[in-house]
């Protein structure tokens, strides 16, 4: 990941775990120049665990993103679940030069739910896939067993633990760093009809702080959909942007 240089604008999407960046390729390529960062990677190891001990992944993750965008340029930030904390945060850092937030299938408020799940990857290791996914995906898209659903998969088997631990945790116990009322930008949230981490009624909440905010949700949708949609998701995005 480098810096993005000298542009007017910049569009940032920052993933879920135990996802990588890849699951943005089809995406960007309906853009020009979007940046997307490896968030495994984002935090280095001594500020990582620093972040984990005093509950500040997400905010840690924005701020060693931060200086990779040029000063100058205006910031179009998107994020899906985990990476949807993180544009939160990166979008309180950038203040003025936040032109627009997108958030798909994430929240603000904590999810206690995952400390368990975060004990038991610890102890036991990354759990069956298909239990994931069967959470990730609606039946039938998991039935046609299509791209995203084996990268989702690969993901998944690939995962690292005692990392995927982590950020559970992080997402268990999240509370923004700042206010988020200072968010000043447009903001667009896209909720899925059969999240159960994030869904629809926890996300209306979340946009209620706003007040240049936009709900969009699709019913038939699950966590992961979105990305198997991606026909129906750029034009969400363009018109986020205010493309």
């Amino acid at each position: 990941m480098s810096e993005l240089g000298e542009q007017a604008q910049a569009v940032v999407a920052l993933h879920g775990v135990p996802l990588t960046p890849a699951i943005w390729d089809a995406v960007a390529a309906a853009f020009d120049g979007v940046l997307a960062p490896d968030l495994r990677n984002a935090v280095p190891a001594d500020a990582r665990e620093l972040a984990c001990r005093t509950a500040t992944l997400q905010l840690a993750t924005a701020e060693h993103l931060l200086p990779l965008l040029d000063e100058s340029a205006a910031v179009h930030v998107i994020g899906h679940s985990f990476g949807g904390q993180v544009a939160i945060e990166l979008g309180l850092l950038l203040g003025e030069r936040l032109s627009s937030l997108t958030l798909i299938c994430t929240r603000d408020t904590p999810f206690p739910g995952f400390m368990q799940t975060a004990a038991a990857v610890r102890a036991q290791g990354i759990p069956d896939a298909r239990t994931t996914l069967a959470r990730w995906f609606t039946p039938a898209e998991l039935a046609r067993d299509s791209a995203v659903v084996r990268y989702a998969a690969t993901c998944l088997r690939d995962a690292d633990p005692a990392e995927y631990a982590d950020t559970l945790e992080a997402i268990a116990g999240y509370h923004p760093s700042r206010d988020v009322t200072k968010i000043s930008a447009p903001v667009t949230v896209i909720a899925a009809g059969h999240d159960s981490v994030s869904p629809p009624q926890v996300m209306r909440v979340m946009a209620d702080q706003w007040v240049k905010a936009e709900v969009i949700v699709v019913d038939e949708w699950a966590h992961m959909s979105p990305f198997a949609s991606v026909d129906r998701l750029v034009p969400m995005l363009r018109t986020a942007m205010g493309g």
